[in-house]
């Protein structure tokens, strides 16, 4: 799909969609909407955060860095939006912070994120 970037989890994120739409995990990360009350899909009045995407590798490993201070993380391998080929993308090991690709059809976790700088 071209998502190729370890920087950026949005443009990512998009090509992913674009080339998979509905049938792909970046698109959870898309579609997801919650309000400033933690509602989620968004209720009328209060502010929407809807510009979630998938992170990248780069990002995960900020985010795997930063783990307690985010928090609500489990002992477990999430996914990032970084591919290595047309079957094989990155993920991390939230227990050791290692980094591997794996193929696109095994099942682990996913966080989506809002922009921030890794």
């Amino acid at each position: 799909t071209g998502a190729s970037s370890n920087i950026d989890g949005a443009s990512n994120t998009a090509a992913i969609v674009n080339e998979h739409g509905a049938d792909s995990a970046a698109n959870v990360c898309a579609v997801f909407e919650v309000d400033s009350q933690g509602n989620t899909p968004c209720e009328a009045g209060n502010t929407c955060y809807s510009d979630w995407f998938m992170p990248a590798v780069d990002q995960l490993d900020t985010l795997y860095s930063n783990r307690a201070a985010v928090g609500g993380f489990a002992a477990a391998r999430y996914w990032s939006s970084s591919e290595s080929d047309v079957s094989l993308a990155w993920h991390n090991e939230f227990t050791t912070g290692t980094e591997f690709l794996a193929p696109k059809s095994e099942v682990h976790r996913l966080r989506c994120v809002r922009s921030f700088t890794p």
